[in-house]
């Protein structure tokens, strides 16, 4: 019997070995095929920022910030609609949105109309206008126009 349980415990041996073994080498082409994915998604997204950038419309406009009102003049040949005003930052700044600016007209918008996702109003006598970033709606596409006043 001693030799029927030695012989048992071999082949149990034996098959736990080789099991091992096998969990071993897909364990490491797991690991293989995740670190290849990893390299081909940066690849990709390398070749997103490398690759040529798409063409946006740079809206033709004079800005400028008298310290109560921004005055915005559309420049461009055709109206601009759906105009949404950013200062500060897109995320976390103040907003406004204007149903449309016509070409060559000025629009002023009063600091006191914009105003952060909280309800929070912009008080340009409390907080320094850094930036003005707007996009609109124009017969060719979204345009956008950023100017740093730091």
């Amino acid at each position: 019997m001693n030799t029927v349980v030695s012989e048992t415990f071999g082949e149990l041996h034996t098959s736990i070995k080789e099991g091992s073994k096998k969990a071993t080498k897909t364990a490491i082409k797991a690991a293989i095929g995740f670190v290849c994915l990893v390299v081909l998604c940066s690849g990709i997204g390398l070749l997103g920022r490398l690759g040529p950038k798409s063409e946006g419309i740079n809206l033709r406009t004079n800005v400028t910030f008298d310290g109560i009102q921004f005055h915005i003049t559309n420049i461009d040949e055709y109206d601009w609609t759906d105009v949404e005003l950013f200062v500060n930052g897109v995320f976390g700044g103040y907003y406004y949105k204007v149903h449309k600016i016509p070409q060559f007209t000025e629009q002023s918008v009063g600091a006191l109309l914009l105003a952060k996702s909280d309800g929070t109003r912009l008080n340009p006598f409390n907080t320094k206008v850094q930036n003005v970033f707007f996009k609109a709606n124009t017969p060719k596409g979204q345009g956008t126009f950023y100017e740093s006043f730091e």
